[in-house]
């Protein structure tokens, strides 16, 4: 599941384009957005976030915590992004619009199945 993000596509701007399929400005320098979509995606789509496997939501047109951010590829929803993702509880890949299963071997909903001890 995931959604367009119109809202963060220029925050300089005053107001909204009237048509999200028509043409985004680049504005370098954003704080918030990666320099990945400024050069490739602004002036064809909004930011987009999705939900990622364990229920957590992720921007990929973001910048990541230890980086420059995501490559973009591909076509909503069919999209392909890179490196791997890791948000709280996920580690994998968003490739062909499909998350891999957890790099770090994480159950679906991020959560380490610990068994309750019996009691006699």
């Amino acid at each position: 599941m995931g959604w367009f993000e119109p809202w963060y596509w220029d925050p300089g701007s005053t107001e909204p384009p009237d048509d999200y399929g028509g043409v985004y400005p680049c504005k370098e320098g954003n704080d918030f957005l990666s320099i990945h979509y400024w050069q490739t995606w602004s002036k064809i789509r909004p930011p987009i976030c999705v939900v990622c496997p364990n229920g957590r939501q992720w921007e990929i047109d973001r910048k990541s915590s230890n980086g420059t951010g995501w490559t973009v590829s591909g076509e909503w929803p069919n999209l392909t992004c890179n490196p791997s993702i890791v948000v709280e509880g996920y580690h994998g890949f968003l490739q062909g619009g499909r998350f891999t299963a957890s790099l770090d071997g994480l159950p679906p909903d991020g959560v380490p199945y610990v068994p309750a001890e019996r009691t006699a």
